[in-house]
């Protein structure tokens, strides 16, 4: 075989025809895997016409080849060629070449490759015995199957080698391997194919008139190949110099918007993303291989991104949505972009945040005082109509103090005005420290505060608030090395009774503010509109309270709380009763409220722990005693040290002292309270949860503080039988408590049947009218075990 071969190339040819065959191949192979090059590293849009003159370089090169070896080819017998399948297997190879090559590039997967490769098997075999068959020589030609075979064996393989080639390597060797590859898969399939021809002399053969003689055949191949190819040659080199040219550009260009502090981003006509400059994928932290063909306006939160305003250049304010769903504020702008292949619009995006920070600090410098750094009297009034329209939904009540320092012109003229700094922080300091998070305090003028306290529900909260700014700010102050007792009169008018405008009701705050000045100095007062009868009487009250205990108006009666299960006393809680000689019995719910007004809630506390504990420590029925605390006990220093005082000096243990706790108690200073309680409990003292359910934060004291006993609200258990909402809280909050370890007590029983509803709920104790009215303790002798009481004794 391989001499038949042999014999074909070396005898049956023109060996230097044969060279000058290879070599326009060579050429031929060389130009098409460039053009497949250029074609590859195109867009879409300019990908046909590439492929295009890809289809014409490789086509002329093979039907070129193909031809010149036919030139090459002589057994001693004319010949000549027709017109039609020469013309034809030219334009056989250019269409199926340029479409194997088109496949190929269509996806980078391994049945692209093959399919291509087949295709231009195909089209090279075709073009060969299409050729052939346009042949006219004085013999009869035919061919052997096997060769037939062969041929279109190397035409596959080499094919299939010369993609793989070129999918393997890149640069120079891709080109070289490639094109060597391409030019001996041609060469061998015609030579190949020219070995299965066997042509038997026969001069009965005629060779038609018209047909293409060896030489005009010769010239017109020749010119045709190096013309086309050379125009291919020539129009790859400089489009790929071209495209060098832009590439520089382009990264000139980029390493221009790579330097932008602002974000720049290429978008396409549907506002999907293109490109991005490294400044906005800094931005929103992310890729650009993530990013692109995402839609620009996914990447922000209330972007306008409609024709109207792409058009118009400007978006405005929009939030950047970057990774770790970071909010960043930016500013966006629009410009079209004019003869690129892909984008039509640039977007600028601009980070503001340093922008709006600097707005912000002018913001809070007008709305703020520069020495304490407290809110200013502009502020004032913003924050006076906000919580008005709050009070008003809510149908609450806000309170504005207006504090004035007393004799403060004397001590900055003392201490001077860096000193008079100092007092004025100080002060600040104090009314911050007095007032809740919700209040807002503010310095209105040089010595001139104010605290708005807002969602109260009647005037109590504000003269509770004024008590306590009152003694935070009685404690000393140190400036300059020197001691200063600060004192402050205050006025407070409230919202809606005295004013329904802020400014009015800064005047007449200010009107209460004089009138406690001229009551001497760390007044307040409430702004009056007229001083009504029961105005009156309620201060005279006040006034006839201070000297109670020691006209013998108030005593102590004793309500007895017991066991569910079998209804044994286990103890008694302590209540305060105040008999007024003219007006006879004051309700505490009247009286306690105008103590704590007037700071008296003090002296009556420590009278009735002194009490209380003097008894209960007479009883042989060692039962506990429950106190109820004040909130402005809590206030006081030395709360714990007293009541260690007071069980030592009666000899009472500590475990029989049950301390009964409000929420008033812990929502003044959560952690001083905390500790408070922590150190009395550290004594043995039982400490109590008082009418749980009523506030709006009791679950999180129950996970917070040290409670020993969770009381229930007689609101609750009264309407047990009448309503299933109060029954199913009240079951609730008794499994709640025992999920917890607390045991519970419910007050303000009255019926056998809420007893028998409590006792069918597992609830632990009771206290009410149905077992035991608050009476003094002498009604109670039997039950502790004594024949008289300690305070009949002592009377």
């Amino acid at each position: 075989m391989f001499n038949e071969f042999y014999r074909c190339i070396a005898i049956d040819h023109d060996l230097r025809l044969v060279f000058l065959a290879a070599a326009i191949c060579a050429f031929a192979c060389y130009t098409t895997i460039n053009l497949v090059l250029r074609a590859e590293e195109t867009t879409t849009t300019t990908r046909t016409r590439w492929l295009l003159l890809t289809a014409m370089a490789s086509g002329v090169g093979i039907w070129a080849t193909h031809f010149v070896a036919m030139l090459a080819y002589d057994v001693g017998l004319p010949k000549s060629y027709d017109l039609v399948p020469t013309i034809l297997s030219g334009l056989i190879a250019m269409g199926l070449a340029g479409t194997g090559f088109a496949t190929f590039l269509n996806h980078n997967s391994k049945g692209h490759l093959i399919a291509g490769a087949a295709v231009i098997c195909i089209g090279i075999a075709a073009m060969h015995y299409t050729g052939m068959a346009g042949l006219r020589i004085l013999g009869v030609t035919s061919y052997t199957p096997s060769w037939i075979m062969l041929s279109f064996v190397i035409g596959f393989v080499g094919s299939i080698s010369t993609l793989a080639l070129y999918r393997r390597f890149s640069g120079i060797k891709r080109q070289v391997y490639a094109g060597s590859a391409l030019t001996l898969t041609i060469c061998g399939l015609h030579f190949t194919g020219m070995t299965a021809l066997s042509i038997e002399p026969n001069p009965t053969v005629t060779i038609g008139a018209g047909a293409l003689s060896d030489s005009v055949l010769a010239i017109f191949v020749t010119l045709a190949t190096f013309l086309i190819l050379t125009l291919s040659l020539i129009g790859a080199t400089v489009d790929r110099h071209l495209a060098e040219r832009r590439s520089q550009e382009t990264r000139r260009l980029r390493g221009l918007a790579n330097a932008a502090l602002e974000g720049i981003v290429l978008l396409d006509a549907e506002g999907k993303i293109v490109d991005a400059n490294y400044s906005f994928l800094g931005l929103c932290g992310r890729h650009l291989a993530t990013l692109k063909g995402m839609s620009f306006s996914v990447c922000f939160q209330n972007l306008r991104f409609d024709a109207s305003v792409r058009s118009a250049g400007y978006a405005g304010d929009a939030v950047l949505i970057a990774t770790e769903a970071r909010e960043i504020p930016t500013e966006v702008f629009f410009r079209p972009v004019p003869e690129h292949t892909d984008a039509t619009m640039v977007a600028i995006v601009r980070d503001i945040r340093e922008r709006q920070t600097a707005q912000q600090q002018i913001d809070y410098l007008s709305r703020h005082d520069n020495v304490t750094g407290l809110a200013n009297r502009l502020l004032v009034s913003h924050r006076l109509e906000h919580s008005f329209a709050l009070a008003k939904k809510a149908r609450r009540k806000v309170a504005l103090h207006f504090i004035d320092i007393d004799s403060f012109n004397d001590l900055n003229a003392r201490l001077g005005h860096a000193g008079g700094d100092e007092v004025l922080k100080a002060v600040a300091g104090r009314i911050k420290e007095a007032a809740r998070e919700i209040d807002t305090v503010a310095r209105l003028s040089a010595d001139q505060f104010c605290i708005i306290q807002e969602d109260i529900e009647s005037s109590d909260g504000a003269d509770f608030l004024a008590l306590k700014a009152k003694q935070t700010l009685t404690r000393p102050i140190t400036v300059k090395g020197e001691t200063l007792n600060i004192t402050a009169c205050t006025g407070i008018a409230m919202y809606p009774e005295d004013a329904q405008d802020p400014e009015d009701l800064l005047i007449r705050a200010e009107i209460a503010m004089k009138r406690a000045k001229g009551e001497g100095t760390g007044q307040y007062n409430f702004f009056e509109h007229a001083i009504d009868e029961k105005l009156e009487e309620r201060r005279q009250l006040k006034r006839d309270l201070e000297g109670a205990i020691e006209r013998g108006e108030l005593f102590l009666v004793y309500q007895p709380q017991h066991l569910v299960r079998d209804e044994a006393l286990v103890g008694f809680e302590v209540l305060l009763r105040w008999k007024h000689p003219e007006k006879g019995m004051i309700s505490p719910a009247e009286f306690i409220p105008m103590a704590e007004e007037t700071g008296i809630i003090n002296e009556i506390s420590n009278w009735l722990l002194n009490e209380a504990c003097q008894e209960a420590a007479s009883w042989e029925v060692p039962v506990s005693i429950a106190v109820n605390l004040s909130p402005v006990q809590f206030l006081e220093d030395g709360l714990v040290n007293v009541v260690q005082r007071k069980l030592h000096k009666y000899g009472l243990s500590a475990d029989r002292l049950e301390f009964e706790i409000t929420e008033g108690v812990l929502i003044t200073d959560g952690d001083r309270a905390l500790k408070i309680l922590n150190d009395l409990k550290s004594l043995g003292i039982r400490l109590a949860m008082d009418d749980f359910g009523t506030g709006y934060s009791s679950l999180s004291y129950l996970q917070n503080f040290p409670f020993d006993k969770l009381k229930i609200d007689r609101s609750f258990v009264m309407r047990m039988a009448e309503s299933k909402h109060s029954a199913g809280i009240v079951k609730g909050v008794i499994g709640l408590a025992h999920g917890l370890g607390i045991p519970v007590l419910a007050e303000g029983v009255e019926t056998t049947t809420q007893l028998e509803m409590l006792k069918a709920s597992r609830c632990d104790e009771v206290q009410g009218f149905l077992l035991g009215r608050p009476q003094p303790i002498r009604h109670y002798l039997r039950q502790v075990g004594l024949r008289q009481s300690y305070s009949d004794q002592r009377a």
